[in-house]
């Protein structure tokens, strides 16, 4: 078995993508010296035009 690499290839490719939710804040009372933990879930939702 033998391999081989072509180190003159310097070519990179980089995708990305940006998306923004906007939700109502919710007022959520925390005791003093205690910790939350805040799980959001996000539904899928066809877009009607």
């Amino acid at each position: 078995m033998s391999t081989e690499y072509d180190f003159s290839n310097t070519s990179s490719h980089e995708n990305s993508e940006l998306y923004t939710y906007i939700v109502s804040p919710q007022n959520i009372q925390v005791p003093a010296h205690s910790s939350v933990e805040v799980i959001v879930k996000l539904n899928t939702v066809k877009n009607v035009l």
